[in-house]
């Protein structure tokens, strides 16, 4: 969460309430995005 307030700010931009259900998912897909690439690959043994 930090993260996301960090990069995206702490609030929405849209007013009204779909708007910023879809603001806000866009903001996720693209913070797993930059962070995917980052993630340790697991192989189980």
């Amino acid at each position: 969460m930090q993260r996301y307030k960090r990069i995206f700010r702490q609030y929405l931009k849209a007013r009204a309430l779909p708007q910023q259900k879809k603001e806000a998912w866009i903001s996720a897909t693209a913070l797993n995005r930059m962070t995917n690439p980052g993630m340790p690959v697991s192989v189980k043994i």
